[in-house]
């Protein structure tokens, strides 16, 4: 088992700040990769290790999942449970909390959102992609109505009939954000724009089962 298993029995109830970061800090020590490009996270301003930061960050939003869990059933939207991450809890900014939210629509508290299909959080990929489709400068700050508008057109055009495969479920409006995304990365690698932060590497086993 390595370090990044052993934060595994850290899980719920018994989360441990200072334990946490012994862990990743010793891991770290042996040059193991801790954060990836996957979700950006930033220091704020902070000279203090980006470790100690999310690990307190992490308490921080446990002291007050309860108020979190109040103020989303008073309008259990994804854009309202978006915003009020993306306010209370330390390190999140919008695209963040909105990773958050989407993780929530699988559970009872967002599961019924009435905004499924209406709204999603256009991050900068998603921005960059409806920015290449409509002929725009790619990195545009388009107006976020704008962007919501066109990403509803998409997904309007994809309920038409023949759009999608017969074995695909109709999508939502977090299918169309993400897609969007994959489209801007598939054309910066086509295009040569700038360089791929990391390949991936399929484990051992991946490659002997195909």
């Amino acid at each position: 088992m390595d370090d990044h298993e052993c934060l595994l029995p850290l899980r719920g109830d018994a989360w441990d700040e200072e334990e946490a970061k012994r862990i990743l800090k010793h891991a770290q020590a042996r040059r193991e990769q801790i954060f990836t490009g996957a979700y950006i996270v930033t220091n704020n301003g902070s000279t203090r290790p980006k470790i100690d930061i999310v690990c307190e960050a992490i308490t921080s939003a446990r002291e007050m999942a309860s108020g979190l869990v109040k103020m989303i059933r008073a309008d259990r939207t994804l854009e309202n449970a978006t915003a009020v991450i993306a306010k209370y809890v330390p390190m999140c900014a919008p695209f963040t909390a909105y990773e958050i939210v989407c993780d929530r629509h699988w559970t009872p508290l967002l599961s019924r959102a009435p905004d499924i299909l209406t709204w999603a959080n256009p991050g900068p990929g998603a921005t960059r992609g409806l920015n290449r489709i409509h002929g725009r400068p790619v990195k545009q700050k388009t107006a976020r109505q704008l962007l919501l508008g066109e990403m509803r057109e998409l997904l309007k055009e994809s309920q038409q009939p023949g759009r999608l495969g017969k074995h695909m479920q109709s999508l939502e409006m977090r299918d169309v954000e993400r897609s969007l995304c994959k489209l801007d990365k598939y054309l910066r690698a086509k295009n040569g724009e700038g360089r791929p932060r990391s390949r991936y590497h399929p484990p051992a086993r991946a490659i002997k089962a195909a």
